[in-house]
Order: structure tokens, then C-alpha cells, then sequence
């Protein structure tokens, strides 16, 4: 009869005891089933191990049972095991062929087949020692498995010490599966914190593919999502502008809701920039405080120090108040242009500077907002708004079966540079209004009074006196809508057809405006929906006049699970005043009818999207505008997109672009991203880009080339517009390894809006 037996080491006192008891009711069978399934499984004997400091009671974390197959006593202070020996406590289970436990030395040791666990790794080892006295085990010739995490790796010598601290001498670690050489750390000392997230390396060098690529004398690396102050990995690439740049970011973790990365950016044609970013979130704050600073630019030594600021912030106060900053300012007009930033396009030619508060009661909408836009290059400076308040009712009064809305606005404008430097402008705009709705046909109308009053002081050198204008225009708009549907067979496939012909009639008797400026009105694009418009201006300063009637009607059809396959949109308006009559400047009506404004989208297949919209004038017969999209989508990143535009009067110029972007798998692990436009007014390349990414589960790795024409706001400033265009161009290389510079791959939609015309899913084009 061979015995089970089971040995309990209880330390609970200070000079540590064992018991030891041998239960002899079992049969060889039973026992040889039992053993079995105790060497394949601790858990038989051993419960479940709990997190390092979570116990209750100091006596049964420091206690340790141990069963074996066959047990020896010696002198009631050593103890040897062998075959399918279990240890375990508390916080560890041990499986292995034999081990040791010694009184005296207050020890633990076993030998082959180690097999450790606890509430964060699992180890397997040949040699297995704790100590008792010091809290601390340790394993030899070690190959270990986080728990929590899908780093693993192997150490000559394992220690596991209080709060599962875990050190490893002579260590490897890496996130890629088992038997993938994909990225490999390996340091001459490793030590892993679950209890703070992040591991450390000395003497470490990074393998890709069993080849080194970097040798690094201390770094550290996330085991969970938790944040961590630090230097993050570097991005280098190269430009004619800048030369070799290369940036490494340092994070700065101050709180659980505040955070910092500051970033030297080298350039080796300009110097060293420093970009930063503050971001915060409170229960009522977030928002991000961004600063970039050049103090000398190697390259445009007749510049002072160069930077950028840039801040945006929202809050909100219970459920009435709200408050938003949108705040972007650059040192001169050149610097997008010469340095870049995240913030805005190089192509930009003004930045927003807007400041803005809201209040929301039950029936009243309150904003107060101060607004600017800094002007880049040769472009007319604009009018700031110091400040602007607008009050409108939320809901409709009724009013003898009419809904009665009003609105109301009181802005202060400043320009120093224009004719007309300041300018107090008071608008009151009350409106009636009756709507009719029904699931086949709407019908609204709509009778409104504008008076606005402005009190208008005029520049030194012109010589007038402020002077105070009033104007009051009635509007009236009429507009309804039918839509017809019949079942339908399209491409293939049964649906349903509509058609929604809609027509409105706008009136707005004609007002000379020219003695009011134009301090935030401009003229709107004439597309298939601003021809239902009730203003061809934004703002409050230009009133349209109109006698016209709007035509226009939509189809569509829609198949069984509600997806639109095809839209097809015309629509012209009628006008029935006399033409060339000036409201103000250039603006002024000709002929009996605007240019005719229609759109189409076709998603023919699940695959292929043709989006394009027209505006053709049936007077000159001539295209004043057009745009044409083609795209094939049969994944998620594996597109293609040819796209053509067209304008015929931007600032007296035609301006004509054809452009294709592709995104395409070259196998399981390589993607390819590339872009290409062209000017086919002046027949040459805008821009130009191509991206290969190689990702696997582990690391990835991206090459980025591009370029693209320079946008010289300086040069447009000083009217030489015919000297010969400048290119930038340059390359980008970027490298992640999972589990230390990130725990997620790129994203392929980043290189796909790395060109001044990004990609744009189909739905979402605009004209």
C-alpha cells in the first residue's frame, strides 16, 4: 500500500512548525489517480492564488502545505518529497518531482519539472527556492507567462519578492506569441511591477527578427493601460524644408486627470523646436493648452523667435451653461508653411480665435461669444467681433394658430486697418410662421420683419462722420414639399423609387446696402441646397433681395433593408425681379435664372460609390462648377478613389484637379497607401505621397514619402506670384513594438489624409 501524504508548515509563531499526517485509506489505484491529477493541476490541492497583499489573515498567508507522493522526516526539522510534489500557499502554488524543506533555514527547494504560479505569472523552471525569513522566491533557468498581460520571456534567474514584484537577471521579454521572433527586449536585468503596471530594463537591446536594431541603457514599458512619466519613442524623417528631424517625446503624467508631453524636435536645416501639450479633465472642464517655440531659425534669420499657440476648451455647468475657446495664433504668416503643425493646414489662410458662452433656460437661448480671425498672407484683414450677443426664444409662441418666433443680436465690430474701423450693429428679426406635415407632403410658410441698425465710425482719412443706418425688410417664404413612391426594381435588386419634387417661392424687396459694411457677410456657394436658401449671404449684412421661385426634385431609390442606392437631385430658381441691380460691390442678379444645380449618388454594388454634383449655367452654357468622386471599397483599408474638380471663377482664375488615392494589402502583414493630385490648369503635381506598412501582432513599421507644392503666403504678399513654384518633399520612417511603444498597431487612415486632399469615405464628400 502506497501512502498519500500531506504535510502542513504553519509560521504563524515566530519559530515555524509542521505537522505532518499520511492517509493510508486509499488504494493504489485511487492514489495513483489522485497523484496524477495533482501533478497536472495544483488547484486539486492549492486554491486559487490571490494578489499579494489582499489577505485577512497574517497566519494563513504565511502558511504552506505540501503533498507528495513519498515523504521523508528528519529530526523534526528537515523534510524531502518526491513525485508529484505540490506546494502552495496562499498567494503560490508549486508543482514539481522533488523538493526540500528546511526548518532552520526557514526554506523551501525543489527540484525538476518546476512548475510556479500566482495571481501574476506562470513559471517553468528547474530549480524552485523560497525563503521564508525574506518573503522571497526564486527560480533558475526560468521561462515565464504574465497572467494579465501577454508578455512573456525567459531569465537565468526568476525572483518573486513582496507585491509580486518580479525581477529577472539575464532576462528576455516580448509580446509576440510563443515561437514568433517578431520583436525580442533582452537586458541584463528585467524587473516587472504588476501592482504599478510597468516594467523596467538595464542593459537592454531591442531584436527584431533575431537582429538587433537598438541597444538601450535603461527604458521603461507598459504591462496594462495605466500612464506613466517617461520619454515616449522617438519619430524620425526627413525634408528639404527641415532637413533630419527627429523627435522624442517626454510624457509627464502629474495627475489622473491632468498630463504633458513635451517634445524637442530637431531640425537639422532650423534648429530645435519645442512642442508641448497640457491636457485636463475635470467633471466640468477638459480641454488641451498647446505651445510651439522656435527661438531661432537657422533658415529665416531675419525672423525672431517663431511659435504657435493654440488652446481649446469646453465646460459645462449643469444642464443651462456652456462655455467653449477655440484660440490659435502664430508668430508670422510664414510658419505653417515653414514649420508645420498638427493644429492647422499649411494651405490655411486665416486661424480662428473664438471665445464663446451659452445659456440655455426653458424658453430662452442666450450666446455671448468675441471672435477674430488673424489673416494670413495678401488677403484683406478682417473684422473682430467684441463681443456679439444673441438671445432667441426656444420654442414657438402660439399666436391665434401661428407660431411666433423671434431673435435678436447685438455685435461690435473693430477693424483698425479698414474704412470703416468700428461699427455697432443692432438686429431684431420676429417671424410667423404656419407648417403643415403630413407622411406625403409638407407645406411651411414663413412671414418674417428684419430691421437691423448700425452706428458706423469711419476711418480718419475718409474723412466722414459716423453716421447711423437703419434698414427693415419683410420676407416671406413659401415652401412645400411632395414625395411619391412606387415599388421599384434597380440594379438588380427590388426597392422602392421616390420622387420629391419641391418648390419654394422667396420674396425680399430690393435694398441699396452700399453705405453698410461688410463686416461679417460673404457670398454662399450656389449648390443644389443653397437654392433653397432664404439669403445667398451668411451673416446679417447683406440681405439678397428676391422675387423668385425655386424648382427642385429628388429621386431616389432604396432597397428592402433600407440602404440608398441612388440619389439623383436638380433644381433651378426663377427670378421674376429686374436684374443688374446692385445691393453692394460686385454683388448683382443677372439673367432670368440661376445656374442650373443638381447632384447624383450611385452605390450600385457594395463596393463601388459614384458621387458628383454640377452647377451649369443654361445662359452662357457654361459649367460654373463641378466635382466627380469614384470609389471602390471592398474593405475597410483596401479602397480606391478617383476624384475630379472643377471651378470656373475662384478670385477671376479657373481652377481644374484630378486626383486618385489608393489603399491596397500587398500581403497578410504589408499595406500600401499612396496619392497622387495634379493641376490641370497649369499642368503640374500638387501633391504627391506614398506609404508601405508592414503590422504583425507584435510591431510594425512604416515608410512615408511625400511631395507636395509649397504654399508661399510671403510671396503672394509681395506680388511675385510669377516666380517658378517650390516643392517640399521628404521621408518618414516609423517603428512600433507592441507592448513597449504602444499596445495598438497604426492606424491606416493616418497616412490616408497624410496629402493636402485627404482620403474621405464616400458618404461623407463635400462639394
Amino acid at each position: 500500500m502506497k501512502q498519500l501524504c500531506q504535510l502542513s508548515i504553519i509560521t504563524a509563531v515566530a519559530t515555524p512548525f509542521f505537522a505532518f499526517a499520511c492517509d493510508e485509506a486509499l488504494d493504489d489505484v485511487a492514489a495513483k489517480h489522485a497523484m496524477q491529477k495533482t501533478a497536472k493541476n495544483a488547484a486539486v490541492i492549492c486554491p486559487a492564488p490571490t494578489p499579494a497583499g489582499t489577505t485577512q489573515n497574517a497566519d494563513e498567508a504565511k502558511a504552506i502545505k505540501i503533498s507528495a507522493k513519498h515523504t521523508t522526516l528528519l529530526e523534526n526539522d528537515r523534510a524531502t518529497f518526491k513525485g508529484n510534489v505540490v506546494i502552495c500557499s496562499e498567494h503560490i502554488a508549486v508543482t514539481s518531482d522533488t523538493a526540500r524543506f528546511s526548518r532552520s533555514e526557514k526554506s523551501v527547494k525543489a527540484q525538476g519539472n518546476i512548475n510556479y504560479h500566482n495571481a501574476v505569472v506562470d513559471v517553468r523552471s528547474a530549480n524552485f527556492e523560497a525563503s521564508m525569513s525574506e518573503n522571497k522566491v526564486q527560480l533558475e533557468q526560468a521561462e515565464y507567462f504574465l497572467s494579465a498581460n501577454v508578455g512573456h520571456g525567459t531569465a537565468s534567474l526568476f525572483e518573486v519578492s513582496e507585491k509580486n514584484l518580479l525581477v529577472l537577471n539575464d532576462a528576455t521579454f516580448t509580446t509576440c506569441p510563443i515561437d514568433d521572433d517578431g520583436w525580442l527586449l533582452s537586458a541584463e536585468e528585467i524587473s516587472l511591477s504588476s501592482q504599478e503596471g510597468w516594467g523596467a530594463a538595464w542593459n537592454a537591446k531591442i531584436e527584431i527578427n533575431n537582429t538587433p536594431i537598438i541597444y538601450i541603457p535603461y527604458l521603461t514599458f507598459p504591462l496594462d493601460d495605466r500612464r506613466k512619466t517617461g520619454f515616449l519613442y522617438p519619430n524620425l524623417s526627413s525634408s528639404k524644408k527641415h532637413g533630419v528631424e527627429l523627435k522624442s517625446p517626454w510624457y509627464w503624467n502629474i495627475a489622473p486627470n491632468f498630463d504633458a508631453t513635451i517634445t524637442p524636435r530637431l531640425m537639422t536645416k532650423r534648429g530645435v523646436q519645442l512642442q508641448s501639450e497640457l491636457r485636463y479633465l475635470t467633471d466640468k472642464h477638459n480641454g488641451s493648452f498647446n505651445l510651439e517655440y522656435l527661438p531661432e531659425d537657422s533658415e529665416r534669420v531675419d525672423l525672431d523667435a517663431r511659435h504657435l499657440v493654440h488652446w481649446q476648451h469646453n465646460s459645462q455647468y449643469g444642464d443651462n451653461f456652456r462655455a467653449f475657446v477655440d484660440f490659435t495664433q502664430i508668430s508670422d504668416d510664414a510658419y505653417l508653411n515653414d514649420l508645420g503643425s498638427k493644429f492647422q493646414d499649411t494651405t490655411d489662410t486665416q486661424l480662428n480665435q473664438h471665445i464663446e458662452f451659452a445659456y440655455f433656460a426653458n424658453n430662452i437661448d442666450a450666446a455671448f461669444r468675441v471672435q477674430n480671425f488673424e489673416v494670413l498672407g495678401q488677403h484683406p484683414s478682417s473684422y473682430q467681433t467684441l463681443p456679439q450677443v444673441e438671445l432667441a426664444n426656444r420654442h414657438p409662441y402660439k399666436i391665434a394658430g401661428l407660431d411666433f418666433n423671434w431673435f435678436g443680436e447685438v455685435s461690435r465690430f473693430s477693424n483698425s486697418q479698414a474704412n470703416i474701423t468700428k461699427a455697432n450693429r443692432v438686429h431684431l428679426e420676429p417671424s410667423l410662421s404656419l407648417d403643415y406635415n403630413t407622411m406625403a407632403w409638407s407645406l411651411s410658410s414663413e412671414l418674417s420683419l428684419l430691421h437691423t441698425n448700425y452706428k458706423q465710425q469711419y476711418n480718419d482719412l475718409i474723412g466722414r462722420d459716423d453716421k447711423n443706418i437703419s434698414r427693415t425688410l419683410p420676407k416671406f417664404r413659401l415652401h412645400s414639399l411632395v414625395n411619391f413612391e412606387r415599388p421599384s426594381h434597380f440594379f438588380g435588386q427590388d426597392g422602392l423609387q421616390t420622387f420629391e419634387p419641391q418648390l419654394q417661392y422667396l420674396y425680399v424687396p430690393f435694398k441699396d446696402q452700399t453705405e453698410i459694411g461688410e463686416f461679417d457677410s460673404t457670398r454662399l456657394q450656389d449648390d443644389y441646397h443653397g437654392l433653397f436658401r432664404d439669403n445667398r449671404f451668411s451673416g446679417l449684412d447683406r440681405i439678397g433681395d428676391a422675387n423668385q421661385m425655386t424648382l427642385g426634385a429628388t429621386s431616389r431609390f432604396i432597397n428592402p433593408d433600407n440602404e440608398e442606392l441612388m440619389r439623383l437631385s436638380f433644381g433651378q430658381i426663377f427670378y421674376f425681379q429686374d436684374g443688374d441691380r446692385f445691393i453692394a460691390n460686385d454683388d448683382r442678379l443677372t439673367g432670368s435664372k440661376s445656374a442650373l444645380a443638381g447632384e447624383i449618388f450611385v452605390h450600385w454594388s457594395k463596393r463601388w460609390y459614384l458621387n458628383a454634383s454640377v452647377q451649369y449655367d443654361t445662359g452662357t452654357h457654361k459649367m460654373n462648377k463641378s466635382n466627380l468622386t469614384l470609389d471602390y471599397r471592398a474593405e475597410k483599408f483596401k479602397l480606391a478613389q478617383l476624384n475630379h474638380r472643377r471651378t470656373r471663377n475662384v478670385s477671376g482664375d479657373v481652377i481644374e484637379q484630378l486626383g486618385f488615392v489608393a489603399s491596397f494589402p500587398i500581403s497578410d502583414n504589408w499595406q500600401f497607401v499612396g496619392g497622387y493630385h495634379r493641376d490641370l490648369t497649369e499642368n503640374r503635381s500638387i501633391d504627391s505621397y506614398a506609404g508601405i506598412q508592414y503590422e504583425s501582432c507584435c510591431w510594425a513599421i512604416r515608410l512615408v514619402t511625400r511631395r507636395h507644392i509649397n504654399t508661399n503666403l510671403e510671396q503672394l504678399a509681395q506680388n511675385t506670384s510669377d516666380l517658378p513654384n517650390t516643392f517640399d518633399s521628404g521621408i518618414s520612417l516609423q517603428l512600433v513594438i507592441k507592448g513597449i511603444n504602444g499596445t495598438s498597431g497604426f492606424d491606416i487612415s493616418d497616412m490616408l489624409q497624410q496629402g493636402i486632399f485627404g482620403y474621405r469615405r464616400p458618404y461623407f464628400l463635400n462639394n
